[in-house]
This record gives structure tokens, sequence and C-alpha cells, in this order.
């Protein structure tokens, strides 16, 4: 069953991929991260940020479930 120990893992998730994402897109951005002489480090940034997107929206979807689950449990006792 839902709790709110769901929600809260759910936003813990969100803040650790937005977090992940910031974090990569300025190892992106830095000097000299884009250059010819090291596609690996590129390739491994980009990589990282869709981990990160998917663990965003991996956590957004855990909220929603939580919070599906929670209402319909209301409305059960309604």
């Amino acid at each position: 069953m839902a709790d709110i120990g769901s929600i809260n893992n759910g936003t813990l998730g969100i803040r650790r991929g937005l977090e992940g994402l910031r974090n990569t897109a300025a190892d992106i951005a830095s000097a000299g991260h884009m250059d010819a002489q090291n596609p690996a480090g590129t390739a491994r940034s980009l990589v990282d940020l869709i981990g990160h997107r998917t663990q965003v929206q991996a956590s957004a979807e855990v909220i929603k479930t939580a919070n599906d689950l929670l209402g319909t449990l209301f409305d059960d006792k309604a």
C-alpha cells in the first residue's frame, strides 16, 4: 500500500535526478569538455544526462502512483 514514505522517496528521487542533471550539464558546458580529443568523456556525460532524466521520470511516477493509491483509499473510506 502507498504511504507518505513513497511520496517522500519519489520527491527525493526527483531532487537527486535534478541535481545530477544540473551537475552533468555544468560538466558539458565547461570549457574544453566537448572536444574531439575526449569523445568518451562527452559520451559518458550524455549517457549520464539520460540516466538522470530517467530517474526524474521514474520518481514522478512513484509519486503519481502513491497519490492515486492514497486517493483510492480515501475514496473507499468516504
